[in-house]
Protein backbone atom coordinates (compact mmCIF):
# COMPACT_ATOMS: atom_id res chain seq x y z
CA UNK A 1 0.00 0.00 0.00
CA UNK A 2 1.24 3.60 -0.86
CA UNK A 3 0.64 6.71 0.40
CA UNK A 4 -1.33 7.54 -2.46
CA UNK A 5 -3.84 5.02 -2.05
CA UNK A 6 -5.21 6.80 1.28
CA UNK A 7 -6.65 9.51 1.68
CA UNK A 8 -7.96 11.66 4.70
CA UNK A 9 -12.11 12.52 3.73
CA UNK A 10 -12.20 15.66 1.53
CA UNK A 11 -8.77 15.44 1.03
CA UNK A 12 -5.92 14.51 -1.37
CA UNK A 13 -3.21 11.89 -0.70
CA UNK A 14 -1.66 11.85 2.71
CA UNK A 15 1.46 13.08 3.14
CA UNK A 16 3.62 11.61 -0.12
CA UNK A 17 7.47 10.19 0.84
CA UNK A 18 5.90 8.83 4.07
CA UNK A 19 6.02 5.42 4.28
CA UNK A 20 2.83 3.71 5.18
CA UNK A 21 3.07 0.53 7.76
CA UNK A 22 2.31 -2.40 5.26
CA UNK A 23 -0.52 -4.54 6.64
CA UNK A 24 0.77 -7.85 6.47
CA UNK A 25 3.46 -6.53 9.31
CA UNK A 26 0.45 -5.12 11.81
CA UNK A 27 -1.22 -8.24 11.74
CA UNK A 28 2.03 -10.14 12.46
CA UNK A 29 2.36 -7.63 15.70
CA UNK A 30 0.55 -8.47 18.78
CA UNK A 31 -2.16 -6.26 19.25
CA UNK A 32 -1.17 -3.34 21.70
CA UNK A 33 1.83 -3.31 19.75
CA UNK A 34 -0.09 -3.26 16.47
CA UNK A 35 -2.18 -0.40 17.21
CA UNK A 36 0.11 1.51 18.92
CA UNK A 37 2.12 1.72 15.71
CA UNK A 38 -0.89 2.52 13.67
CA UNK A 39 -1.79 5.17 16.02
CA UNK A 40 1.47 6.46 15.71
CA UNK A 41 1.59 6.33 12.03
CA UNK A 42 -1.81 8.03 12.24
CA UNK A 43 -0.43 10.95 14.19
CA UNK A 44 2.90 11.49 12.02
CA UNK A 45 0.49 11.41 8.63
CA UNK A 46 -2.16 13.79 9.99
CA UNK A 47 0.23 16.11 11.73
CA UNK A 48 2.12 16.07 8.87
CA UNK A 49 -0.37 17.05 6.39
CA UNK A 50 -2.15 19.68 8.99
CA UNK A 51 1.48 21.21 9.00
CA UNK A 52 1.84 21.65 5.15
CA UNK A 53 -1.13 22.63 4.96
CA UNK A 54 -0.58 26.15 7.54
CA UNK A 55 2.72 26.31 6.14
CA UNK A 56 4.49 25.04 9.46
CA UNK A 57 2.51 27.12 11.33
CA UNK A 58 2.01 24.97 14.57
CA UNK A 59 -0.58 27.73 16.43
CA UNK A 60 -2.39 27.96 13.39
CA UNK A 61 -2.73 24.05 12.85
CA UNK A 62 -3.51 23.39 16.12
CA UNK A 63 -6.37 26.37 16.77
CA UNK A 64 -7.79 24.56 13.77
CA UNK A 65 -7.29 21.57 14.82
CA UNK A 66 -9.14 21.83 17.71
CA UNK A 67 -5.96 20.95 19.83
CA UNK A 68 -4.19 22.60 22.40
CA UNK A 69 -0.47 24.28 20.77
CA UNK A 70 1.47 22.16 23.41
CA UNK A 71 0.00 19.48 22.30
CA UNK A 72 0.54 19.46 19.14
CA UNK A 73 3.85 20.31 19.79
CA UNK A 74 4.31 17.06 22.27
CA UNK A 75 3.16 15.22 19.24
CA UNK A 76 5.25 16.56 17.17
CA UNK A 77 8.10 15.69 19.10
CA UNK A 78 7.08 12.15 19.75
CA UNK A 79 6.50 11.26 15.90
CA UNK A 80 10.00 13.93 14.96
CA UNK A 81 7.90 16.23 12.55
CA UNK A 82 9.56 19.54 12.26
CA UNK A 83 7.33 22.53 11.90
CA UNK A 84 10.12 24.10 9.92
CA UNK A 85 10.46 21.60 7.13
CA UNK A 86 6.69 23.37 6.30
CA UNK A 87 7.73 26.79 6.22
CA UNK A 88 7.11 28.79 3.18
Amino acid sequence: MEVTDISMPGQGPLAPGVPLLPMEDVFSMPFKEAKNKLIEEFHTQYITRMLARYGGNVSRAAKELGLKRQYLHRLMRETNVDSKTFKQ
